[in-house]
């Protein structure tokens, strides 16, 4: 049974090769990542404050009161890349708000879930980029981040992590234009 003031979770619905490796939080209900078992923050750069999955998984079960949710975080040398929409489902109807979303859901057709608060969707694909990219609404993580992981996936998507290397450049171009063409050196 969930406390109260933990995030839904449902581990079993967790693709399997997200479960592997030593890439796991848990985080408090501000969404700020901490080390199982421990009383500090973990961070998405320090694998010393990564867990495997069935250690956070645990101490999330046994420590309700400390811990609202787990995340996995996305590294370097990780094939994958983490999306995430805010405010683009209604946690109480669990429509869809957003048309620019649903194309862009439609587009990455990966594994996707819906996030703590409800309103938002974390995509899952496999992809390598220089860099993320971040504005208001969207945010696309290559590396030093952490997702919360519910497994509240969304049904219309498939529930394994795809190759999406085109359609996540194609996403860039559309969303982030200006950041995507080569600067001219310009001297010093």
């Amino acid at each position: 049974m969930i406390h109260p003031k933990q995030f839904p979770y449902y581990p079993e619905r967790v693709p399997k090769e997200l479960k592997t490796g030593r890439f796991w939080v848990c985080c408090d209900a501000d969404k700020v990542p901490l080390v199982a078992w421990e009383t500090y923050r973990a961070s998405s750069t320090n694998p010393d404050t990564w867990r495997h999955y069935d250690e956070v998984t645990t101490a999330f079960r046994a420590r309700p009161e400390r811990y609202s949710g787990v995340g996995r975080v996305i590294t370097d040398g990780d094939d994958y890349v983490g999306i995430d929409l805010d405010d683009v489902r209604d946690p109480d109807t669990c429509e869809l708000l957003s048309p620019e979303a649903i194309g862009i859901l439609a587009s990455l057709d990966s594994y996707s879930e819906v996030s703590p608060s409800g309103r938002g969707i974390k995509v899952w694909v496999k992809a390598r980029l220089d860099r993320s990219y971040v504005k208001p609404g969207l945010e696309i993580y290559q590396r030093g981040r952490y997702f919360t992981v519910t497994g509240q996936f969304l049904p219309q998507f498939p529930l394994g992590i795809l190759d999406r290397q085109h359609e996540v450049e194609a996403l860039i171009e559309r969303q982030f234009p200006h950041n995507t063409a080569p600067r001219p050196y310009r001297g010093l």
